[in-house]
This record gives C-alpha cells, structure tokens and sequence, in this order.
C-alpha cells in the first residue's frame, strides 16, 4: 500500500476533485476496486463504470438555447448572456452538442417539444444549429422526418446551421433535405435568421456550401 501511494500523483488527484468531480469518483472507486479485489479486477470495474458514465452522458448532452447578442451576429446561449441577448418569440434557435443516435434521440426531442410549448402561438420556426453534432444514425434520422412533418402540421419552419458533410450527406441520403427543404439549410445560424426575416436572398456560394453532398 506505502508504494501506490507513492505513486498517486496528488496534484493531479486535487484538481480532478476541483475542476471534475465525476472524474474524480471515477478515479477513487478504480483506486480503492484496485485495493481490495486487485489490479486485473480494479481496472476492469474501473473501465466499465467510465463506460457506463460516458454512455450517460452521452444520452443526455448539453443543448444549449441561443439567442443573437445585440447589434452582432453572435448567437450565444442565453443562459451565459442574459443581459445582453435579444431574446424572441417567434423563433427557437437550438444547438445540440453531441452526436444524435438512438440514446439520446428522445431527450433531444423532448427538449425541444418543452421549448415549442414555452413559446406556445408564438413560434414562426425553429433553426437547428448542427456545428456540434458529428454523427446521426438512421433511428435519429426516423425521429428528426417525422418530427419534422409535425411541425410541418402546425405550421412551424424547419431550418438547418452549420451541417458538417456527413451530416449533409445523412440528409440527402434518407431524402431529410428535400422535407425540409434545400432553403433551408444554413452556413451560419445569422444568415437563417435574415433569411428568415426577408433581410437577404441566399447568393449562389450560400446555397452551394450548405446544399453540397457526394450522394
């Protein structure tokens, strides 16, 4: 035991315990697993649990709510910039940080139903900000069509942010971006908000960047 201790790195461990507490209950149960049914076993049940953690924390991400701070083109969660965001009722801008898949594909859209029903009558739209989401699998591409024709029904636009190329690939490919509409689909979230409110007109570079597939 005088000898793991020896080389724990304290420093180390200190700052896991102030700057990542999940990390740090990770590190601890692997360190005292380790202990009492050895290092084969301490390591597997350490390994399993930061599975089990990342599989958690992948099935509920951060989805921030953005609005456009004053007088910029900046659209920053409103949460961080409250007093300085101009905050709107007709559209519902969201950016969802993770990879969309089949266990996070419900909590994605149950958040969004809780922001549609905050706005109530309000919401003209909502825009879909894809900069953070690298990967979507087919039960997420399911979920994003039909959800997509609900809002449809009710009236409500579809626009799509700063889709990287496989996701612009995804959506050519199970037909997502002829529902939602070649329109639709954005470089940057400013340029679907002017679109949006009739401020511009998609010029030919726009429209070949955020249209552009290998399908």
């Amino acid at each position: 035991i005088v000898t793991i201790f020896r080389l724990i790195n304290i420093a180390y461990v200190k700052a896991l315990f102030e700057q990542q507490k999940e990390e740090f209950v990770l590190l601890v149960f692997t360190f005292f697993a380790t202990l009492g049914l050895g290092v084969i076993w301490g390591l597997l049940l350490g390994i399993l649990l930061s599975l089990l953690h990342f599989v958690y924390r992948s099935s509920k991400p951060h989805i921030a709510i953005l609005g456009q701070i004053k007088n910029t083109n900046y659209f920053k969660n409103i949460n961080r910039f409250p007093e300085v965001i101009d905050k709107r009722k007709d559209l519902l801008i969201i950016r969802f940080d993770a990879p969309l898949f089949f266990g996070n594909k419900d909590y994605f859209k149950n958040k969004i139903t809780e922001q549609i029903n905050k706005k109530e009558k309000h919401l003209k739209a909502i825009i879909l900000s894809t900069e953070a989401i690298s990967y979507i699998d087919s039960t997420a591409l399911l979920m994003l069509k039909d959800f997509v024709l609900d809002l449809n029904k009710k009236n409500i636009g579809f626009m799509v942010t700063g889709a990287i190329g496989p996701i612009r690939d995804a959506f050519f490919k199970t037909e997502l971006t002829s529902l939602i509409g070649q329109e639709n689909l954005f470089v940057r979230t400013h340029e679907a908000v002017d679109y949006f409110d009739k401020k511009i007109h998609k010029t030919n570079p726009q429209q070949k960047i955020a249209g552009q597939s290998v399908n």
